[in-house]
């Protein structure tokens, strides 16, 4: 890991497109062959960096880490489909029935108070479907036209989708100097505006939904969430790109209940630095681990142990006083 005037310096290269327009699927089961490197994403970089042996097990027993969808996350997905994949609706949703037929033989109209309804519901989730209902559809559509129709930035919105291409899938190599070990990561970029647009030809931009837009609460979200992480490297991969040169980092907010008030927020230097930083010492500790072999739990990473490898528990300084 280099470090020039204060800066963190990632050594990306080779970085290439695999697909404009891609979808979540295809980003997600691109996970390299499987006799070759492991290709990593923001969320394995977390998980490396937080306990290599438990990622490093998940990874051999085939254990999915991400998230359990909550109504919040879903919000969020229908969102980005209708914004930047509208194309795409059909082939990611289904919508439910207008009418079933019960166990009596009756029509009757789509509840999903109906054990019938909801068991149709299950079936297709496992199947891999995603189910969308009308509320939700609408809900969402709701949402995005209040994006569109802001008085201050809806304008200036219409230009930047118009003006960009959108669900970047793209990949750099990590070459790591202290173990000769080469990494690819990946990256799904939102919104990837034109070098040519004069106002954002040199950002990257995410869209996000968010309970609350408030600024101390984005911040905090920022961290929790790992979006700094995520800001650092969409930036360093695309810039791996030939002939891209890009400084910028900013979020397209909406909050997810009425009457979704948006939000417009770029990331500082110093938090996608913060962002760089970490996400460069999880590929360094991952390099260690494959050039060695060894992958250590939690308690085997700069804790205080004694001899019979039970590790400390000591005080933090926002405990004293309380």
């Amino acid at each position: 890991m280099n470090q020039m005037s204060g800066r963190i310096s990632a050594n990306l290269k080779n970085g290439r497109i695999l697909k404009v327009d891609a979808t979540i699927k295809e980003y997600l089961a691109s996970k390299g062959e499987k006799d070759g490197p492991r290709i990593l994403s923001r969320s394995d970089l977390v998980d490396i960096l937080a306990c290599p042996r438990k990622w490093r097990k998940c990874v051999d027993r085939g254990i999915e880490t991400e998230d359990r969808p909550t109504p919040s996350t879903e919000f969020g997905s229908l969102l980005d489909c209708l914004l930047l994949q509208p194309h795409k609706f059909d082939e990611y949703y289904l919508m439910p029935p207008k009418t079933y037929e019960t166990k009596k033989g009756e029509v009757k109209d789509w509840t999903w108070r109906s054990s019938t309804c909801r068991d149709w519901r299950t079936e297709q989730e496992e199947s891999g479907h995603l189910v969308c209902t009308l509320e939700d559809r609408d809900k969402a559509a709701a949402a995005i036209s209040d994006l569109m129709k802001d008085p201050e930035h809806g304008e200036q919105t219409a230009r930047l989708l118009k003006n960009s291409r959108h669900q970047v899938f793209a990949m750099a190599d990590y070459e790591d100097e202290e173990t000769g070990v080469t990494v690819p990561i990946k990256i799904l970029t939102d919104i990837l505006p034109d070098q040519s647009d004069p106002q954002f030809g040199k950002s990257v931009f995410d869209l996000k939904t968010a309970r609350n837009a408030i600024p101390g609460a984005w911040k905090k979200a920022v961290f929790d969430d790992g979006l700094h992480i995520q800001a650092a490297m969409g930036l360093d991969v695309i810039n791996s790109l030939a002939g891209e040169d890009r400084c910028d980092f900013r979020h397209l907010i909406v909050e997810n209940q009425p009457p979704f008030e948006p939000a417009y927020r770029f990331l500082t230097a110093e938090y996608i630095e913060l962002g760089r930083l970490r996400y460069v010492t999880a590929l360094r500790v991952y390099c260690q681990c494959v050039k060695s072999g060894k992958w250590p739990s939690y308690d085997e990473q700069g804790a205080m142990v004694l001899n019979d490898g039970y590790a400390a528990c000591d005080v933090l300084p926002w405990m004293v006083g309380q």
